[in-house]
């Protein structure tokens, strides 16, 4: 499970340090509102995860900014670009 206080925090971080508006950022991931936005950024709403792969990908964002490896309870799945990275990151 995400730590909602460490998604909060980087959303918002990544969205200034790009300087968009929460409209702006909101349509970049795909959303259709800003308040998606402003919610993450309270913490109150979660990030899918087909967004926060897109996210990754557009804004060069690491992985392991948005969760805590602890709190993941899925097992790595071998050949997964995700999985090794995550991985290779726990073994570090």
């Amino acid at each position: 499970m995400a730590s909602k206080n460490k998604l909060k925090e980087n959303i918002k971080t990544i969205r200034a340090n790009n300087d968009l508006t929460m409209q702006e950022f909101a349509d970049s991931l795909g959303y259709k509102s800003k308040t998606t936005i402003a919610k993450m950024e309270a913490g109150v709403n979660d990030i899918t995860f087909d967004q926060l792969l897109k996210l990754i990908d557009t804004y060069d964002a690491d992985f392991g900014n948005f969760y805590e490896f602890d709190d993941l309870k899925a097992k790595l799945i071998k050949d997964c670009n995700i999985c090794d990275r995550i991985a290779k990151i726990k073994s570090n």
